[in-house]
């Protein structure tokens, strides 16, 4: 695959260890320059943006079509999806997940704020931005 100045890459990572490898990290990079086998690459550490040479096989080039990011939309749930609802209280939590039926769904301010989910025979409360429709009816 060729690799060109300004493209953004995603640069693999991972893990071994004596009983297993996997590679299971992902970083987002922009290309600098090309070389024979490897690429130079700039990437946001959170703080600043820094440099390193990565080997080609250990990236994957990334392109959409700006037309589709135009057109793309989440699906928007309706009364009687099968949906989850997910929820994340901090950085270092878990995500936690209720799974149900969308029942009922409540407006704030001209736009869906929660909604109430059927979870086999109890009824919760979520927020709406927190859905994904895992089926629909």
């Amino acid at each position: 695959m060729g690799f060109s100045k300004n493209d953004l890459v995603a640069v693999f990572g991972g893990e071994f260890d004596s009983s297993s490898q996997k590679t299971n990290s992902v970083s987002v990079c922009v290309v600098k320059a090309v070389g024979q086998d490897d690429l130079l690459v700039e990437y946001d550490t959170g703080y600043v943006k820094s440099c390193c040479v990565v080997p080609k096989v250990v990236c994957l080039k990334l392109h959409l079509n700006p037309n589709t990011l135009l057109s793309s939309e989440i699906m928007q749930p309706k009364i009687g999806d099968l949906v989850v609802s997910y929820t994340k209280t901090s950085s270092y939590s878990e995500i936690q997940t209720k799974t149900g039926i969308l029942d009922k769904i409540s407006y704030k301010l001209g736009k869906p704020d929660t909604c109430d989910i059927m979870c086999g025979t109890t009824k919760e409360t979520v927020a709406w931005e927190n859905l994904l429709v895992l089926e629909s009816k």
